[in-house]
């Protein structure tokens, strides 16, 4: 399945980038693969000079510049949502807050969208809840990422016939 972008035109204007700049920009800060796109390409070099983006052993980050231009105004999950999600899900008792709150400003607002979406999934793949992690390492090791594809509650693991 693959991403589209799309174009916020008056976004563009304001900007004062070229379309391939802001198009190649848009493309990075939302992680969508742009046929034909190359690190070493001129436009990635002129975005670097400009400070939107760094580039690091050919990988590309964007700078917060860059993320605030394409901020939208969709609300986006913050580390107390999180954090009381976590715990109601997963019953673990609550410690080590600052360590997970420092892991958890580490993400990108997708990342943190993402973790907070995928808490209940996670915890519902583990065959034995006495080796949930802790919220920080849940974060830390980016678990959000996992597939989860053996969706069993614990009835379902003990009464599942062999």
């Amino acid at each position: 399945m693959s991403k589209e972008l799309l174009i916020n035109l008056d976004l563009l204007e304001k900007s004062g980038l070229s379309v391939e700049k802001f198009v190649t920009l848009q493309a990075i800060v939302e992680e969508v693969d742009l046929p034909n796109f190359r690190v070493g390409d001129e436009t990635v070099s002129e975005l670097e000079d400009d400070m939107y983006v760094k580039v690091i052993e050919e990988e590309i980050f964007p700078r917060q510049k860059a993320i605030d231009l394409f901020k939208t105004e969709s609300k986006t999950a913050n580390f107390e949502e999180f954090w009381t999600k976590w715990h109601e899900i997963t019953k673990l008792p609550k410690t080590d807050r600052e360590a997970a709150r420092k892991h958890w400003t580490r993400l990108r607002t997708k990342e943190k969208d993402l973790a907070v979406k995928n808490i209940e999934a996670y915890y519902k793949s583990l065959n034995d809840k006495r080796f949930c992690k802790k919220a920080r390492t849940y974060l830390a090791d980016k678990n959000f990422y996992d597939e989860f594809s053996s969706m069993q509650t614990e009835e379902d693991f003990f009464t599942k016939k062999v």
